[in-house]
């Protein structure tokens, strides 16, 4: 390529680091900068009046009032085609988890103005997981979407090799698991105080459809009061755990810190002896990449996980922590060791590690469409 190509990011992330999806996305864009393309963003803030131009990582942002309804704003296909009326030089769209009507009109949009439409796939929902009527929208906007728009597609990008199995037959598909920037700050190690018996961490946000938390909250609990083990429990309360699971925790080795920043959430997974993630086995565990699996690598700090998503392949490959299983969740944590000696590199997801396949993955296109 003898110009540089722009690329446009929409979907529902909120930058600068709003949600898991704009550290997706960021890393992302890090990667195909990388490459050698252009990247813009398309952010809607409920910080800002009116529209504006901004920066965010050293990337041209185009930033929008986010609508009262926060769907409204991810439908905006209007502003879209204004930014490509106005930038010509931007060669392919990326559409992080856009929903079907959204997407069936930008498809059309792009095709219309000979740009190439990429999607970034990372979760497949099922519609039973939220009441009726909604859950009937759902399943319309789920199906739609994943069986009949995203193959249609000119690329995609997934997250996991359910979704690279399911797609890349029927069209260009390159699996990138979540990605860090490895060179951050956030990622240094920290000096771990000293501490007595195990201390194992949980950080995000569970949901009943794929976090088996309570499993291992219980596992703490019953363990017997000679052993000394501690579960910090980051990004939700005592009583929220009570509502998604429907019973309360009582006792003091289980922890509830609620919701706090990105940097102090990863300081827990820092200090911690293990991280721990366990979920059932259904295809939104399937098709979805745990980001607190790869958070928790590159803090240097190994993993207990059941198999699900790619999280076994990845520890075999690794040697970065350790498989269990429902049945044997108690006896496995009563077995752990404090001092672990797990070795392991904690750039396995650095987004440099993936410049080859990004590159190919696009190049593939862009020939495949002239």
């Amino acid at each position: 390529m003898n110009d540089v190509q722009t690329m446009l990011y929409v979907g529902g992330f909120v930058l600068p680091d709003g949600n898991a999806a704009a550290q997706r996305v960021v890393a992302n864009a890090k990667l195909f900068s990388n490459i050698g393309y252009n990247i813009v963003f398309l952010n809607y803030s409920d910080d800002i009046l009116t529209p504006r131009k901004t920066n965010y990582f050293g990337f041209e942002c185009f930033e929008c009032p986010k609508a009262e309804w926060d769907i409204a704003s991810r439908m905006d296909t209007d502003r879209i085609e204004e930014i490509l009326e106005a930038r010509r030089d931007i060669r392919f769209v990326v559409a992080y988890n856009y929903p079907a009507l959204s997407l069936a009109r930008l498809i059309k949009i792009c095709r219309q103005k000979n740009v190439l439409c990429i999607g970034d796939v990372t979760e497949w929902y099922r519609a039973r997981d939220v009441a009726f009527p909604k859950s009937l929208l759902k399943y319309i906007d789920t199906t739609i979407r994943m069986r009949i728009l995203q193959p249609r597609m000119d690329g995609l990008i997934v997250i996991s090799s359910y979704l690279e199995n399911y797609y890349s037959t029927r069209v260009p598909t390159v699996l990138l698991p979540p990605l860090v920037d490895i060179s951050e700050n956030k990622w240094a190690s920290i000096e771990t105080p000293l501490h007595d018996g195990l201390w194992l961490v949980y950080a995000g946000k569970p949901s009943k459809t794929k976090e088996r938390l309570d499993l291992v909250a219980k596992a703490v609990v019953n363990l017997p009061n000679t052993v000394s083990i501690r579960l910090d429990v980051v990004g939700i309360t005592a009583e929220e755990f009570l509502r998604i699971y429907g019973y309360a925790i009582d006792d003091d080795r289980v922890v509830f810190h609620g919701r706090v920043s990105h940097d102090e959430a990863l300081g827990y997974v820092k200090r911690a002896d293990y991280s721990i993630i366990v979920r059932d086995d259904n295809r939104v565990t399937r098709a979805g990449f745990p980001t607190k699996f790869v958070e928790s690598i590159s803090c240097g700090t190994p993993v207990i996980c059941n198999d699900n998503s790619d999280l076994k392949a990845w520890v075999k490959r690794t040697r970065c922590g350790y498989v269990t299983t429902e049945n044997t969740l108690l006896g496995d944590i009563k077995n752990l060791d404090q001092n672990n000696t797990t070795n392991f590199r904690h750039d396995h997801f650095d987004f440099h590690r993936f410049s080859s396949r990004a590159r190919s993955f696009f190049e593939q296109i862009d020939k495949r469409k002239g």
